[in-house]
């Protein structure tokens, strides 16, 4: 006699056998496992806001290594909620800088985190100078961060001067908070450096800061070049499980090992969900891994910028389904200035003048706002940009041919 099976155990049954699983991380490359150290080893320093941990490379333990000042998000001031990251950046060879900046409650005062960030960075290279540690490769610097910190780690880019800590090559803001009151939030990002490298990692789902201050910082940043500045969106999936949420705390990736015991009920309520998964592997463990390997090394620059397969590759589920690819800005398939076949727009970012080779029957040049800067036919000599206000500016151009192609144009005037 067959025995009966009820339709939902059927259901349930079948739920499981079908659900899809993500990735493993890779054995190798930008965010894979092929680790050169087997521990990695905490020490705490400091009080209150000027609290910092640094964590370095052992077993074996190297002569030096570079350096990485981690920021966390607001009030996440334990680092055992970014531990799996910072085992995994510690373990590829790197020292990390956790500075605290913040006692931990939401609603404390925030005018002072930058600046408490800066000094307890300053002291971890200060202490970095004693024995016993690993020596920090000062012209090997980098910032990341998320969140809260994702704003400061922009902040950093310019400010370091102020502090007395070198400053960094590259940075990585992490779905970066807003700060609509620019208590923070410093007044002019169009001064970061030229020769920095930047990723701008924002998350389409990210109801927490959205994604405000990743755009402006982006499109802000007139100096930096986007061959070496991408604005990247991690998408959500929910082909298999558990998915890829594409939200806010994507980025947190718990460690217990790295408990502080600095606490709070933030901290408390985000580590029940705070689990390492293909996000961390692909998106940014990769993409960070990649940026230090280009910026200090010239390796791996095809993870790390310019919309290649390599950087958007999310992996696949495990019915070979791949995931849902990363965005990434500008897109290599995008009609840009500089792709334009027959039109060439120069100098970008513009002081004087900008021209347009190959003469475009019309142009069209536009403030963000809309407003009308200029519109007419190409000029021989140039258009003339050196009256208008530092900033972004949107062109259109129309072709003998009939076709439309837009862009943007940096304007970088003296006035």
């Amino acid at each position: 006699m067959k025995t009966a099976i009820p339709f939902f155990s059927f259901w349930l049954v079948a739920t499981v056998v079908s659900a899809q699983s993500q990735p493993a991380q890779p054995t190798s490359g930008p965010g894979g496992s092929d680790y050169t150290h087997a521990l990695t080893q905490m020490n705490e320093y400091g009080s209150a806001e000027e609290q910092f941990w640094i964590f370095e490379p052992v077993d074996p333990k190297p002569d030096s290594a570079d350096v990485i000042a981690f920021i966390h998000g607001l009030a996440d001031v334990n680092p055992q909620v970014y531990g799996g990251w910072i085992n995994h950046l510690v373990r590829k060879g790197n020292i990390v800088i956790f500075p605290r900046y913040q006692m931990g409650d939401i609603g404390e005062s925030d005018t002072a985190f930058s600046s408490f960030a800066g000094l307890a960075i300053k002291a971890a290279f200060d202490t970095l100078t004693h024995p016993n540690h690993v020596i920090p490769r000062l012209n090997h610097f980098a910032i990341a961060g998320h969140s809260y910190g994702g704003l400061m780690t922009a902040n950093m880019g310019i400010i370091n001067d102020d502090f007395g800590f070198p400053a960094p090559k590259c940075l990585f803001v992490a779905e970066a908070y807003n700060d609509a009151a620019n208590t923070v939030r410093i007044p002019n990002y169009n001064i970061m450096p030229a020769d920095m490298k930047m990723q701008i990692v924002v998350g389409q789902n990210d109801a927490i800061v959205g994604n405000t201050f990743g755009r402006f910082l982006m499109d802000s940043t007139i100096n930096v070049n986007t061959s070496h500045k991408n604005y990247i969106k991690l998408k959500p999936d929910n082909h298999g499980s558990p998915a890829i949420a594409a939200d806010h705390s994507d980025p947190m990736s718990k460690l217990d090992a790295f408990d502080s015991g600095v606490t709070n009920a933030l901290i408390i309520g985000s580590l029940f969900t705070l689990e390492t998964d293909a996000a961390d592997y692909f998106c940014f463990w990769k993409l960070f891994d990649a940026l230090l390997s280009c910026t200090f090394y010239n390796q791996d620059c095809e993870y790390a910028f310019g919309d290649t397969p390599q950087q958007k590759n999310m992996g696949s589920w495990s019915d070979g389904t791949p995931l849902t690819p990363l965005e990434v800005e500008p897109a290599s398939t995008s009609v840009s200035e500089q792709e334009l076949a027959v039109v060439k727009l120069f100098p970008n970012p513009a002081i004087e003048k900008v021209y347009f080779s190959g003469q475009p029957t019309h142009i069209s040049i536009t403030d963000i706002t809309g407003r009308t800067l200029y519109s007419g036919n190409a000029i021989a000599d140039g258009i003339a940009v050196d009256r208008w206000p530092s900033g972004l500016y949107l062109y259109k151009l129309e072709m003998q041919n009939g076709e439309r192609a837009t862009g943007k144009l940096w304007v970088k005037a003296g006035n």
